[in-house]
């Protein structure tokens, strides 16, 4: 959920009393997704909903609020980023704790040394980048253009440390500049992520950089093992969102986050 939310965008016309916002269709291909599910985004006034076929997520970022909802059990959870935060790296924690207890010889020594790297991170706090240092991430646009949704798209390849991870058809025929800050957007999930453990890409400066300037319509990203997911925009449509729609509905009650069943792909 958290790839289909590092392209959002919102805008503001003239008349700051009328909202015009933007709902945006992405497709996801690629190994695990059997059906290429889709997802929706509705994004408008600095706020940001993402809906799959289970779970929806919205995030508020001049309140800094993180909601999730579960419509199947009629619940909600809402707090800051650094609240999910912590919730995932206790989970994590139990689960590391778990493994051990039935891993082989072979197998203990490296969760055991997992499990201490995430105890010594979550001692650290969350400014990855002072941490760890700006990851070595290179932008090369080439010559090849496409066409998608009438829009033309240039192609960008993704280097990290030399190697290429991923593959960006971009826009600027949506300009962003002056509408969205796609870098407090990146601060915001940083808040809700892991840390010292883990930096993405994402957040680096010529990324945020070349984010700020349009729209990606098409990326192809390379795992680590090897395995791509492709997510396509398939539909772009600006119209008014009634402000509701950001909040969970009035008949849903609060609940923790391990009851409304929060997946960490564990």
């Amino acid at each position: 959920m958290i790839r289909l939310l590092l392209f959002i965008f919102f805008i503001n016309l003239v008349n700051p009393s009328i909202q015009a916002g933007w709902i945006i269709v992405e497709r996801t291909s690629g190994e695990g997704f059997e059906d290429a599910p889709e997802s929706t985004l509705y994004i408008q006034n600095n706020m940001i909903k993402s809906v799959d076929h289970d779970h929806i997520m919205i995030i508020d970022l001049e309140k800094q609020l993180l909601t999730f909802i579960n419509p199947s059990i009629n619940g909600y959870w809402s707090g800051p980023p650094s609240g999910y935060l912590s919730y995932a790296k206790n989970v994590m924690i139990d689960y590391l704790k778990a493994e051990i207890v039935k891993a082989d010889e072979f197998d203990k020594p490296y969760l055991q040394t997992m499990l201490e790297d995430l105890k010594f991170d979550m001692a650290q706090g969350n400014d990855v980048v002072s941490f760890i240092g700006e990851l070595p991430l290179e932008l090369i646009m080439t010559d090849e253009i496409d066409r998608i949704l009438g829009y033309r798209a240039n192609q960008y390849l993704v280097f990290l440390d030399g190697e290429r991870i991923e593959e960006i058809w971009f826009t600027r025929d949506i300009s962003l500049e002056n509408e969205y800050d796609y870098g407090d957007f990146r601060s915001f999930v940083d808040k809700m992520s892991w840390g010292g453990m883990f930096q993405d890409y994402r957040s680096t400066e010529r990324y945020i950089h070349l984010m700020k300037t349009g729209i990606p319509l098409r990326t192809i990203e390379t795992l680590q093992d090897g395995s791509v997911i492709v997510t396509e925009v398939v539909s772009i449509e600006q119209q008014h969102i009634h402000e509701n729609s950001f909040r969970p509905p009035s008949h849903y009650k609060p609940i923790s986050l391990s009851e409304l069943g929060v997946d960490l792909g564990l």
